[in-house]
């Protein structure tokens, strides 16, 4: 993976050099030459670079709205590059048979910490660190290939190869003067030496460029071409590449597509192994929710599809924010948590497979929903079914009742939501707490209304009316779950009982009196029996003197 263009941009004093200006008319550059400062390319027109250009550090495009950059030349820069190897690599060195002995060294651009293994003509060297790597070996060859193995933990990277052949004069090549497998020529630059800013429409076709930072706002095609150190690019409108090569990202991907931007990736080559094509990225990632009292539960989220477990509204968030107790739950809290499509270096697309639970439970029960799916969105809403619960009426058995005695009430509760509850009476009358007999929890299923009978009992004289509803739990905060009203009954009247002495007064003198009339009878009776014994006895008297 030669790049021999670049030494075309060796002979200065053949270039003509091109400094910042506003393109407000058709233009194209198609000479060689540097290119400095910033570049504007105006609304309506377009600039059509065709030629072969160095681009100075720090050196900028802008395309406005509307306006259109093609490129369709050579632009690079002159920064010093590197060669990265991927996880296996193959370095081929043109030693040209240059003696029959002596001495390849490997230059790192960082120390080595992570082992690496190396294999050059049949010889195996494992578990090698450092920062200098030598060979010793018969150079009577063409080319020697060097092949080298690591675990990806860390950037691995060669800034040139110095030959030093037994009797002959030493050489180095550069990155640029190797071939190979698994190889990346990128620039040496934490970040890239210059930028294009997209705003309209930016193509780039058959042409060569290297070291920008490529932001597409807009549209942006990439069409047979080659780019190296150009990853990651940015894109936040929509991105096309097809036939083309892209090698030497900084990162870990290619390309970034953030939120709801497109890309369209046709035939192309990413750098590879464990560098991806491109990633898909959100840059927040929230679930609505209806109480601040709802959590939300994420399984499988995001690239390492991890599981954040219970989520509520003040997680992730300062606990005096505002954003606290706002209902909406952060769910993507990392950039690898809102990480939700990619393509892989091999060329294989991946989607975020994660599902999630909202739940909220008190005592009328425990009400939850699941999210098969979790939308690959900013944000998205999800609602639970819960009750709707209305007290309709309370009815008296009777409007007369006695103090300290239970009077039968029949109480009417509505559920027109879409679960169950398990819900409590509470009931009032002048603003206090009665007993009405009942300490259990009335279920109600949903769209149902039921009859719940109970006892109001009352310990003073008065007219009255019953008040009852039924208890929301503290939780539904926010929610509406039922008005909270109280239905009222018709006036009652409370009256305390007769005393007991009051009560007997009357069967006591009817008692008396039919006591009185037994007497009377039963002293007549024994008057006539006493008399018509003393008749016998004279009737004996009498028939004794005959004799």
């Amino acid at each position: 993976m030669r790049s021999a263009f670049f030494l075309t941009f060796l002979v200065l004093g053949s270039l003509i050099g091109v400094s910042a200006a506003d393109i407000d008319s058709d233009d194209e550059w198609s000479d060689s030459g540097n290119i400095s400062g910033l570049t504007t390319v105006k609304t309506g027109s377009t600039l059509t670079i065709s030629g072969d250009y160095i681009v100075d550090d720090n050196a900028s495009f802008v395309i406005e709205d509307g306006a259109e950059l093609i490129i369709s030349g050579n632009l690079s820069t002159i920064a010093p590059s590197k060669l990265v190897l991927a996880g296996w690599s193959n370095i081929i060195i043109p030693v040209n048979n240059a003696g029959p002995t002596g001495t390849i060294r490997l230059n790192f651009h960082d120390e080595v910490i992570y082992p690496l293994t190396f294999t050059i003509e049949n010889q195996t060297f494992e578990n090698w660190t450092g920062d200098v790597f030598d060979w010793n070996g018969s150079l009577e060859q063409a080319n020697i290939v060097i092949s080298v193995f690591h675990l990806t933990f860390q950037v691995v990277a060669i800034d040139d190869i110095q030959v030093s052949p037994q009797g002959n004069t030493p050489f180095i090549l550069q990155p640029e003067d190797l071939d190979g497998d698994g190889l990346s020529v990128v620039t040496e630059y934490d970040s890239q030496a210059w930028s294009i800013v997209n705003n309209g429409q930016l193509t780039i076709n058959s042409a060569i460029v290297i070291g920008p930072s490529i932001d597409c706002s807009a549209n942006c095609s990439i069409i047979d071409s080659t780019l190296e150190g150009t990853g990651p690019i940015d894109v936040t409108g929509a991105l096309i590449i097809s036939g083309s090569s892209l090698s030497g990202s900084l990162t870990d991907e290619d390309i970034i597509v953030w939120d709801d931007a497109s890309i369209t990736w046709i035939n192309s080559n990413g750098t590879g192994d464990f560098i991806d094509n491109w990633i898909n990225i959100l840059t927040s990632r929230t679930v609505g929710v209806q109480s601040s009292n709802i959590t939300f539960s994420p399984t499988d989220i995001g690239y390492d599809s991890i599981e954040l477990g219970s989520l509520g509204d003040c997680s992730y968030v300062q606990q005096t924010s505002a954003e606290c107790t706002d209902n909406i739950i952060i769910i993507g809290p990392t950039e690898r948590s809102r990480l939700v499509r990619w393509q892989d270096g091999n060329g294989d697309l991946h989607t975020e497979s994660a599902s999630g639970v909202a739940t909220i439970s008190n005592t009328w029960g425990d009400y939850s929903i699941t999210v098969e799916s979790i939308p690959l969105t900013n944000h998205f809403d999800v609602e639970i079914d819960l009750p709707m619960i209305e007290v309709l009426s309370i009815v008296e058995s009777d409007s007369n009742a006695v103090t300290n005695k239970r009077l039968g009430v029949m109480v009417s509760i509505e559920n027109s939501g879409s679960a169950s509850a398990n819900i409590f009476l509470e009931c009032t009358s002048g603003g206090e707490d009665v007993n009405i007999g009942l300490t259990v929890k009335t279920l109600i299923e949903a769209g149902e209304t039921v009859e719940v009978p109970i006892n109001w009992d009352e310990a003073y004289e008065g007219s009255k009316t019953l008040e009852c509803g039924v208890y929301i739990p503290d939780s539904f905060e926010g929610i509406n779950v039922g008005s909270g009203s109280f239905a009222t009954s018709n006036t009652v009247v409370w009256a305390d009982a007769e005393e007991d002495g009051a009560n007997l007064t009357v069967p006591i003198f009817i008692g008396l009196a039919i006591g009185g009339i037994l007497f009377f009878i039963s002293s007549r009776n024994k008057a006539h029996k006493e008399n018509d014994e003393v008749e016998v006895e004279v009737e004996d008297e009498d028939i004794g003197s005959i004799n």
